[in-house]
C-alpha cells in the first residue's frame, strides 16, 4: 500500500521483466491504484470506518513485491 488517507487508499506496483538469460529480473512498469471510499454513490466520500482503516493499516508491505510469472 502506498498511502492511506482520511477516504482513499493508493496501492503502488512494480511489473518486473524476467529476461530468458537468467539475468535479474528487472523494472518494465511502476503505477499505482487509488480507490475512495463513497458508500452513497450519489454523495461524495466519506472517511473510511474505523475497523476498514485499521485493517488496511495492518496491510502495509514496506515494497511493492515483484510480480513474477507462473509460466516461461
Amino acid at each position: 500500500m502506498g498511502r492511506l488517507g482520511r477516504s482513499s487508499v493508493r496501492y503502488d506496483f512494480l511489473v518486473t521483466r524476467i529476461p530468458p538469460d537468467a539475468q535479474p529480473p528487472s523494472p518494465a512498469a511502476r503505477g499505482a491504484l487509488t480507490a475512495v471510499h463513497a458508500p452513497d454513490p450519489a454523495a461524495r466520500s466519506r472517511p473510511w470506518p474505523t475497523a476498514v482503516a485499521a485493517a488496511l493499516r495492518g496491510t502495509r508491505p514496506p515494497t511493492p513485491e515483484p510480480i513474477s510469472p507462473r509460466h516461461q
